[in-house]
């Protein structure tokens, strides 16, 4: 047994992400743990955490000039059970033979053959193409899935992005049990088939694939992705200094509209809901939060060991991410304030590289939710704006009563609600305002006509009718 352990000391010594150059993983007393300690030290959190304990990343020689007492430093050995279970080492070097077959985690090379053989092998289902290029010169992969059945470029659009931390990756491998799944038993199973029918899922299994080739949280320039986009107080688009990851992202974000998206993480069991940056009460609450709950509840609900998670900011698996704790740059608050989306963050599993062994309980787990999330993305209102003429409106102003933020559309309109019905409120430049009572349904490849009337037109005719009375008058 001594010899057991000295030899999986040995391999976390030797591995990358045992060895991070720029931090040092360390735990520390939950109560120190306070915005203006992590203001000043820099401390990243990480996700597992106790009632008395955080732990998370300091700058190399911060460390130092904390209390000795306050801090322990996690040497590599402690580093690699607290992030990787011993199984997950001991599997990596045993043969096979002694162990029941299971399916590893992808490389970045095997990722790339199997998306290239799912492409291949459905090409009237899949398509693969690059968003960009790592640091290292790594592809980052995007997976499109959608039918020709229906021919309309205006289908909802959701977005599934795992793995930003490179080394949490379950997510990755769900993504591809689900794309497999779709693929597979399209045109067999119906309630699939309509999932490509009438919408696009856009997957990318692995954002960081070079933090995760490191065995690392942060890219190959150790840049954590997801304290990397702009706060409210830059542009949208403000990428200078950021890494090309990071940019990769925004630029897919400014080509695609995507009303709803999630991105997957490790290291604890939960939804994360917006605001990370800001508690989600008074003025500062989210326009969509009560949408963005109900699709919460449900997926943490089909999911059973999610749903038993309570305590702390957590309830049945769900939780605002300010009161768990605060991120800033993150992706999800950006997608949500700059591009209009309603965005979610997944911890989908305690440990964050699991052993490949329990790769299929987690698919068993995380299926239903999985599908039923991106029904959600589906269910909604979903209208063709147009005018008298039948001409479609640009800039329609959206507003429906289960929500308090107005979105803007072009012509075909896409909103996310609750399942329940609605009253719509529609705006553009030039148009009366008109509202409506609608049902919010499943699309199916659709859209509800709504005219809007030039206010001008109405203009002419009311001067025609005062013209003509006046005229009479005398």
């Amino acid at each position: 047994m001594k010899t057991y352990f000295t030899f999986l000391f040995a391999i976390a010594m030797s591995w990358p992400a045992f060895s991070a150059p720029k931090y040092d993983y360390v735990r520390l007393p939950a109560s120190m743990v306070d915005a203006d300690f992590v203001n000043s030290t820099g401390f990243i959190r990480d996700h597992t955490q106790t009632e008395n304990y955080a732990f998370g990343y300091l700058p190399q020689g911060v460390a130092a000039t904390l209390p000795s007492r306050s801090l322990i430093k996690l040497d590599a050995w402690e580093w690699a059970t607290h992030a990787h279970d011993l199984d997950t080492l001991e599997r990596k070097e045993e043969p096979r033979g002694g162990f029941d077959v299971y399916e590893a985690f992808h490389t970045y090379d095997t990722l790339t053959a199997e998306l290239q053989l799912l492409a291949n092998k459905y090409p009237t289902l899949a398509k693969l193409e690059s968003i960009g290029k790592t640091v290292d010169g790594r592809e980052m992969w995007l997976l499109r899935l959608t039918s020709p059945k229906l021919a309309d470029p205006n289908k909802p659009k959701v977005l599934y992005a795992s793995s930003m931390h490179g080394d949490e990756v379950t997510g990755k491998e769900m993504m591809i049990y689900l794309a497999r799944e779709l693929l597979s038993q399209y045109g067999t199973d119906p309630r699939l088939t309509a999932l490509l029918d009438n919408a696009e899922l856009f997957i990318i299994p692995s954002v960081n694939p070079d933090g995760t080739e490191r065995h690392q949280r942060w890219n190959a320039n150790n840049v954590d992705l997801n304290r990397d986009f702009p706060d409210m107080n830059d542009g949208a688009f403000s990428t200078a200094g950021r890494a090309q990851e990071t940019v990769a992202l925004m630029e897919l974000h400014r080509n695609h509209f995507f009303p709803l998206a999630m991105n997957f993480h490790g290291g604890s069991l939960c939804v994360n809901l917006p605001w990370d940056h800001k508690p989600n009460t008074g003025a500062g609450k989210f326009g969509d939060d009560a949408v963005t709950m109900y699709l919460s509840k449900a997926y943490a609900k089909a999911n059973k060991p999610m749903f038993g998670v309570t305590s702390g900011s957590f309830k049945n698996g769900v939780t605002y991410g300010y009161e768990w704790y605060q991120v800033l740059g993150g992706m999800q608050d950006w997608a949500i304030y700059f591009r209009d989306a309603i965005h979610t963050t997944l911890e989908i599993s305690d440990v964050k590289w699991p052993s490949a062994s329990q790769l299929p309980k987690f698919w068993t787990e995380n299926r239903e939710s999985l599908l039923g999330y991106l029904e959600g993305g589906l269910t909604g209102l979903h209208l063709r704006v147009t005018d008298s003429q039948g001409n479609l409106v640009s800039d329609v102003s959206v507003d429906v009563n289960s929500a308090s933020r107005t979105l803007k559309y072009s012509g075909f309109v896409h909103r996310i609600t609750l399942p329940t019905e609605q009253i719509v409120t529609l705006k553009a430049p030039g148009f009366d305002t008109k509202t409506v009572t609608l049902p919010a349904e499943p699309f199916r490849g659709e859209y509800r006509q709504v005219t809007l009337q030039r206010t001008l037109e109405l203009g002419a005719r009311e001067r025609a009718r005062f013209a003509w009375k006046k005229g009479g008058g005398r």
